[in-house]
């Protein structure tokens, strides 16, 4: 390998490391608008629900109108699944669930196009990140941007259950 090419090949490495670890310590925009703002939280990644089926939640919900437009936080190709009030849109890692009125399946999407609206009755929008690897909590420090945390935790009851069946 000539000197010129591995020189470029550091800077394209050190460049690519830089974007990751600033989106990282930077994080993300809102699904909503406006989205350089903090919305309502409704529900959090690892809540435990009753269900059926019994389940932890895998996401956040972010709280919105019946018919208020949802929009991209990343680019990439828009893939449509789910029925009933379960429909969702996603992109790359990110799931946008409880979506009515979606973009056309596997459109090219830009961060901040929008991909659908709140279905009615819901009154949030689930976001989950994660698909091929882990689901990771987008409330963490480089995920959705502002976000504060100024409440103590509540914790009502505990219960053991094993095989989904209460002990």
């Amino acid at each position: 390998m000539n000197h010129s090419l591995r020189v470029a090949s550091v800077c394209l490495a050190a460049y690519m490391c830089c974007m990751i670890l600033c989106q990282s310590v930077h994080g993300y925009n809102w699904p909503l608008q406006p989205a350089t703002s903090a919305h309502p939280i409704n529900g959090t990644l690892g809540e435990y629900r009753a269900g059926p089926p019994l389940h932890l939640h895998d996401g956040v919900d972010i709280g919105g109108s019946n018919g208020e437009s949802v929009y991209s936080i990343d680019g990439g190709t828009a893939v449509r699944g789910g029925a009933g009030e379960n429909t969702y849109v996603q992109v790359g890692e990110k799931f946008y669930i409880h979506l009515d009125d979606r973009i056309p399946d596997l459109s090219s999407v830009t961060p901040g196009m929008r991909l659908g609206q709140i279905c009615a009755g819901s009154g949030h929008v689930h976001l989950r990140e994660g698909y091929e690897g882990p689901i990771v909590n987008p409330l963490r420090s480089g995920g959705l941007t502002p976000y504060t945390d100024s409440s103590s935790p509540v914790v009502l009851s505990i219960e053991v259950v094993k095989d989904c069946t209460p002990a």
